[in-house]
């Protein structure tokens, strides 16, 4: 079949608003980057690469019919920095020419291989697999794998073929710009974790014609059994626990000791979400409960003992919109309240407050509005203070976005590497972030099988206004055995302590039941639902 190619050659923009951050993004230097993509290939998600590496690199474009001609155009393609393959089909790379970071890739699939394009999530959906990873691989002179320059995870939803089928596009797209991002900025395109075998594309022959035919059996099969049933006859219901032992030591890698679990909060709630915070003289656990029948969540606190133990929940805050994920964040002496109100369609700040002994919601911010942010998590950092949160509109289990502002109350800047985590397996967060032995350790959640189905403890490698970087240096699975074998969910550190939350499914032939009224009275309610005064 002839093939035609687009060749990219340009040079990067300045991307940070930083100029004085010791790690700036990556600064022209004088070469190009070459992308080709075959203009008969029908894999969408090439023309969205194509788009972000126009966005990225300017005008400054070439297009040519052929390798041929790329060869014939060699000087101007020894100049190039990178040179990236794009399409659904392989492309032989002995005879092309191997600029200063080598050549990549894009590879689809799971741990047992990758493939050229889609046929890798036909693969991942054969083998039962309920997500993706997408590669951006350096290849060898031979056209063999060395190595994943960066990765993506999404989730594959065949309920939503289409709108799945877009979600692939971009995160393809996202992770060609993330590899590029972080290599530019390094000087080299250093693999940063192992990847699969990558298998040759057997399209055209028999294999790959029968996978192509029994993927939407499988997906079809992959649906019903483990999302539809689940869905309708089980409910996840979550329950705090304490281990004794210090969030550090499980940082450090130490066995995690058995969990105690606290009483649960009845059949028809929940209490999760746990978040430490010092109100006065008081240690003080917030969380959010939730109750099945109205499918509404509140605030609550509770006043927590020396063995670690908390008192009763008392409801601190209730708003229209549903609320969750009490982030908390000190600032100047003073305790703040950053809940998850993505109904609301607004992000807020509220003070905490002691009246006659009891804590009470006083002064309130406005941070983002109109951002439906999900699990916002804030620090401050050398100076800067850092918001960490997924946007409810663009997938907030698969990709975190980052925000910083001078002062708390803003005004907050996007970030731009956003989305600077785009993996099913750590991207939404899990807890506050923490300093163990001078790193940073974000907690996130592991939703590859389920959500809130582990807790990855991320460690903060590069956190700045241009440009940021973590590594997985822990991971926490729930008891296999214990009461709450289906997920963790949050975890928060109080002094020796570990508080988390766990998830059982639970059977309940009036689940379906549950489920409408709390469908009907969540459309009613964000019919009504406007930003809180």
């Amino acid at each position: 079949m002839a093939r035609a190619f687009l060749c990219v050659c340009g040079r990067l923009r300045r991307v940070t608003s930083d100029p004085s951050a010791a790690d700036t993004a990556p600064q022209p230097n004088g070469r190009h980057i070459a992308a080709l993509l075959p203009a008969t290939s029908a894999a969408g998600w090439g023309e969205f690469c194509l788009g972000m590496l126009r966005h990225e690199l300017g005008p400054r474009l070439r297009r040519y019919a052929g390798p041929d001609d790329i060869l014939r155009d060699a000087a101007a393609t020894a100049e190039a920095d990178l040179l990236i393959l794009l399409g659904d089909r392989e492309i032989a790379v002995a005879d092309l020419p191997r600029p200063r970071l080598g050549i990549w890739r894009l590879g689809f699939g799971t741990e047992a291989g990758l493939r050229p394009g889609l046929t890798g999530v036909r693969r991942a959906l054969l083998r039962g697999a309920g997500w993706v990873d997408i590669h951006v691989l350096q290849l060898a002179p031979d056209g063999a794998s060395e190595g994943s320059a960066h990765r993506v995870t999404i989730a594959l939803d065949p309920a939503h073929p289409e709108q799945t089928l877009r979600r692939i596009n971009l995160a393809a797209a996202r992770c060609l710009r993330g590899a590029l991002l972080r290599a530019l900025a390094d000087g080299a395109a250093r693999p940063i974790v192992p990847a699969p075998p990558l298998l040759p594309d057997n399209t055209r022959r028999l294999g790959g014609l029968v996978e192509e035919a029994l993927s939407p059996l499988a997906a079809v099969w992959w649906f019903t059994w483990t999302y539809a049933w689940r869905w309708l006859l089980f409910r996840d219901h979550w329950r705090l626990g304490l281990v004794d032992q210090p969030l550090g030591a499980l940082v450090a890698g130490e066995p995690a000791k058995p969990i105690t679990w606290l009483p649960e909060a009845g059949d028809l709630a929940f209490v999760a979400d746990p978040f430490v915070g010092r109100l006065g003289d008081n240690d003080l656990l917030l969380a959010e409960r939730f109750d099945f029948r109205t499918s509404h969540g509140e605030i609550v606190a509770a006043a927590l003992g020396a063995d670690g133990t908390p008192g009763h929940f008392a409801p601190l805050l209730r708003t229209l919109s549903h609320l969750s994920y009490p982030s908390l964040v000190a600032e100047r002496g003073r305790l703040w309240l950053c809940p998850e109100a993505w109904e609301s369609g607004e992000l807020r700040l509220h003070a905490i407050d002691l009246m006659d002994g009891r804590p009470t919601i006083g002064e309130t911010r406005q941070l983002l509005p109109g951002f439906p942010a999900v699990d916002p998590t804030i620090i401050r950092h050398q100076g800067t203070w850092y918001l960490f949160c997924g946007d409810r509109r663009d997938a907030p289990n698969e990709n975190m976005k980052l925000w910083f502002a001078d002062r708390l109350e803003g005004p907050w800047t996007p970030h731009p590497w956003n989305p600077v985590v785009s993996d099913l397996g750590h991207a939404r967060p899990a807890g506050a972030i923490i300093a163990v032995d001078g790193m940073l350790i974000r907690p996130a959640q592991d939703c590859r099988l389920t959500y809130g189905g582990a807790v990855s403890l991320m460690r903060i490698d590069c956190l700045s206004r241009s440009a940021y970087r973590e590594s997985r240096i822990a991971r926490l699975d729930p008891e296999p055995d214990g009461p709450c074998p289906d997920g963790l969910h949050t975890v928060a550190a109080f002094g020796r302590w570990t508080i988390i939350d766990g998830k059982r499914w639970r059977f309940s032939l009036r689940n379906p039941l549950l489920k409408l009224s709390g469908w009907l009275r969540n459309r009613r309610r964000r019919c009504v639902a406007v930003p809180e005064p």
